[in-house]
C-alpha cells in the first residue's frame, strides 16, 4: 500500500517565519506553484498514478483554474487548511472558521465534496485532539495529520503507528493516514516527503518502500523547484532544509512513482475499510 500525496501550496507558505505570517502580504510575492504544480502532474502522468493533493483554501481560491486542473487529470482533492496556520495555534472557533472557509473554496474549485485533511507541519498534537470532533462534523473522514515522533511543528512523541487506524476521540472517528517515519538515533524522519525525501540517498528510500507494507509520501510543488527565492529571515538551518537537493528531485521522485502500486488516499480506502484496522482511542 504507497499512498502518493502533495502538500498543495507555495514556496512562502512557511510556518513560523515573520515576514510571511499574515497573508495579506502573500500576493506581493512571486508566485510559482502553477509551473511547479504542472511539472508534478506531468510527472505523475508520465508514471500513469493518482495522488491525493493536500491543497489550501488559500490556493483554491487564488488558482481555481490550476485546482480545476489537478482534479480533470485524475487526482483526488483533499483539504490542507486555508491559510496554513498550525492547528495548535488556533482555538477550536478560529480552527473551525478556518477549516470551512477551506472547504468552501475547494469544493467551489473541484466541484465535489472533500473528505480528506492533513494539517499544516503535521500539527495534530496531543493536546489539540479537540479537532477531531470538529473535521468530523463538517463532514472530513479520512486524515492524514498524525506523525509518529517529534515533528518541528506537531507530531506524537509516545506513539508510532506505521499503518493506517481509526482514530477516535470524544466519539468521533477517522481513518488516520499515518506519516511513514524511521528512527535515526533520537530522531524521528520522514523519508519519503519533504527535506528528508530530498537529502536521503534514493537506495535507503528504495528499501524502506520495499520492507514496508505501507508507505506515505508526500511531497510540496517546490520540491522540484531549484530555482526557487528563498525568504530573508529563515534561520540558517531552514534555508538549509528548504534548498537541499533540490536539483535531483525531480528525477529522484520520477524514479520513486516508477515502483509499482502508488495510489490516492480514496483509491485504497476500500481496501482499508476492509481490513477492519485497529481503532485508536485518544
Amino acid at each position: 500500500m504507497r499512498v502518493l500525496t502533495v502538500d498543495l501550496e507555495d514556496w512562502f507558505h512557511q510556518i513560523d517565519v515573520p515576514s510571511v505570517a499574515d497573508a495579506a502580504g502573500w500576493h506581493s510575492l512571486e508566485p510559482r506553484i502553477e509551473a511547479n504544480t504542472h511539472r508534478l502532474l506531468d510527472l505523475f502522468d508520465e508514471a500513469k498514478v493518482s495522488a491525493t493533493f493536500f491543497c489550501l483554501g488559500w490556493v483554491a481560491k487564488t488558482y481555481p483554474r490550476l485546482v480545476r486542473e489537478v482534479v480533470s487529470r485524475g487526482h483526488e482533492l483533499a483539504c490542507h487548511s486555508h491559510l496554513h496556520r498550525p492547528i495548535h495555534a488556533l482555538d477550536e472557533s478560529t480552527f473551525r472558521e478556518d477549516l470551512r472557509t477551506a472547504l468552501r473554496y475547494l469544493e467551489d474549485a473541484g466541484s465535489a465534496p472533500i473528505r480528506a485533511y492533513r494539517a499544516p507541519g503535521f500539527s495534530l498534537t496531543p493536546s489539540c485532539l479537540w479537532a477531531v470532533p470538529i473535521l468530523v462534523s463538517e463532514g472530513i473522514t479520512c486524515d492524514a495529520s498524525f506523525f509518529g515522533g517529534r515533528h518541528a511543528h506537531g507530531g506524537f512523541p509516545d506513539l508510532d503507528y506505521q499503518t493506517p487506524f481509526r482514530l477516535r476521540h470524544l466519539g468521533a472517528e477517522l481513518v488516520e493516514f499515518p506519516a511513514t517515519t524511521m528512527r535515526l538515533g533520537p530522531m524521528t524522519m520522514a523519508p519519503a516527503g519533504g527535506g528528508y525525501f530530498r537529502i536521503l540517498p534514493y537506495g535507503i528510500i528504495r528499501h524502506m518502500l520495499i520492507s514496508r507494507a505501507y508507505v506515505m509520501s508526500y511531497i510540496h510543488p517546490r520540491d522540484l523547484d531549484p530555482d526557487q527565492p528563498l525568504l530573508g529571515d529563515l534561520s540558517q538551518w531552514r534555508k538549509f532544509k528548504a534548498t537541499v537537493g533540490l536539483r535531483g528531485s525531480r528525477s529522484k521522485l520520477a524514479r520513486l512513482i516508477r515502483e509499482e502500486g502508488w495510489a490516492s488516499i480514496g483509491a485504497v480506502l476500500g481496501r482499508i475499510e476492509a481490513e477492519n484496522q485497529p481503532i485508536v482511542p485518544l
